[in-house]
């Protein structure tokens, strides 16, 4: 899984890189951008990154053992993420109403994700050795 992690990572910040390009660029530096759609594309770029520099730490760390049922899916979570949030940058950064359920939903999933592994680590809810 962490090989996964990794490579999903570096491919998420060398999207990161090349959304930036396309934001200076293909859209003039945001410049001719209303407020509410330049202040979507912002964020939703920094949420590509959160998301890959999160799968480049998971791949990075040493695996110690098979993955349990949890612990796969809370993978699935953090690799998948990246993929809906740059579906999301492209589909929901310029609605009207500010409201967009992709990116939404992945980011709680994402928390979600983050907080269980980190009270596993703390030692809640581990597997039975």
């Amino acid at each position: 899984m962490n090989r996964i992690h990794l490579w999903v990572g570096i491919i998420s910040l060398i999207v990161f890189v090349l959304q930036g390009q396309y934001m200076a660029w293909g859209l003039g530096l945001l410049q001719a951008v209303p407020d509410g759609p330049r202040m979507m594309l912002r964020s939703a770029h920094l949420y590509l990154f959160l998301t890959g520099a999160i799968n480049i730490a998971l791949g990075s760390a040493p695996e110690v053992s098979p993955p349990d049922k949890l612990e796969k899916i809370t993978s699935i979570i953090f690799i998948l993420s990246p993929s809906a949030l740059l579906v999301s940058f492209f589909v929901e950064s310029y609605a009207t109403n500010l409201n967009r359920p992709i990116a939404a939903i992945t980011l709680q999933l994402v928390f979600a994700a983050i907080a269980v592994r980190a009270l596993r680590a703390l030692g809640f809810g581990h597997r039975a050795s």
